[in-house]
C-alpha cells in the first residue's frame, strides 16, 4: 500500500479529464485517472465541484463561436447516481460544492446516499446563515473556501476585523479563520507564504462578544464569480 499523503484531498473532475464539469458517465474514469496522476489508492473527499456542465472539448473551457462558454445541460442527480456508485475503498466520502438550498433539496430528494460535505464560498460577508443552517439539519458538514476573502479582498482591512485582531493579539486572517471554525465549518485558507500557512494554524477561541460583533457586519459580497458562469448561486450578490 502507498502511503496515505493527505488528511483531506479534493479531487476536481474537470482537472482529472480535461473539461470545466462532470458529466455522469465521467465519474468514475475521472476519479480512475485522479487516483493514477496523484499516486494514490484512494481520497478522503470526492467532490461534484460544479452544478454545471461544459460540452466535452480538448479545451479546459471549450467556447462557442460568439466566445461564450458552451455550457450543456445536466441533471445534478443522474451525476450524484453515479457518485453513489464509486466503490468507498477508493473515495471515503462524496460530496457537492457551490449549490445552494434549493439545489440540495432537489439532489437529497433524489439520493440514496446524503453528499457528505458542501464546499462553497463563506466569509463574514458572505456568512449564508440559512445555507448552514440547512446543511446542518441535513447533516452534511459546510466546508469554507475562501475563508479570507479573495486577492485583495477588503476583508483584510475591515475596521471591525482589525480591532477583534488587536485585541486578541492575532492576524485578521486567524481572526476570520477562528470565526469560520467556530461556526462549525471546517476552513480552506489559501497562501503560498509559509510563515502565513503556519499562522493560520493557530486559531483560537473568540470571546463571545467579538463573535457576535463579526455575525453583525452587513456587508455582502461574494467574491468567487467565474466570469461567464450561470448564476448557480441565485442571491443576486
Amino acid at each position: 500500500m502507498k502511503k496515505k499523503l493527505v488528511q483531506l484531498l479534493q479531487i476536481l473532475l474537470f482537472l482529472a479529464k480535461n473539461y470545466s464539469s462532470p458529466q455522469r458517465e465521467d465519474v468514475q474514469p475521472a476519479l480512475e485517472l485522479s487516483l493514477k496522476n496523484f499516486g494514490l489508492d484512494y481520497v478522503d473527499l470526492y467532490l461534484m465541484h460544479w452544478p454545471l456542465a461544459m460540452r466535452k472539448s480538448e479545451f479546459l473551457e471549450p467556447k462557442k463561436p460568439d466566445g461564450t462558454f458552451d455550457w450543456v445541460d445536466i441533471d445534478d442527480a443522474e451525476v450524484w447516481s453515479e457518485m453513489e456508485k464509486i466503490d468507498p475503498s477508493k473515495a471515503k466520502a462524496i460530496g457537492v460544492s457551490n449549490f445552494n438550498i434549493s439545489r440540495l433539496e432537489r439532489l437529497i430528494s433524489k439520493a440514496r446516499i446524503i453528499p457528505a460535505v458542501n464546499q462553497v464560498e463563506l466569509h463574514p460577508y458572505l456568512p449564508q446563515w440559512e445555507l448552514l443552517e440547512f446543511c446542518k439539519k441535513s447533516n452534511i458538514h459546510v466546508t469554507a473556501y475562501s475563508p479570507l476573502g479573495s486577492t485583495n479582498c477588503p476583508l483584510l482591512t475591515d475596521p471591525t476585523l482589525i480591532a477583534i485582531a488587536k485585541a486578541n493579539q492575532k492576524s485578521v486572517a486567524q481572526v476570520l479563520i477562528s470565526w469560520a471554525v467556530q461556526r462549525g465549518t471546517s476552513v480552506l485558507p489559501k497562501s503560498v507564504v509559509p510563515s502565513r500557512i503556519n499562522a493560520n494554524f493557530n486559531d483560537f477561541l473568540l470571546p463571545a462578544k467579538d463573535f457576535e460583533s463579526i455575525n453583525e457586519i452587513t456587508t455582502r459580497n461574494r467574491y468567487l464569480k467565474p466570469e461567464g458562469y450561470p448564476d448557480v448561486f441565485e442571491d443576486g450578490l
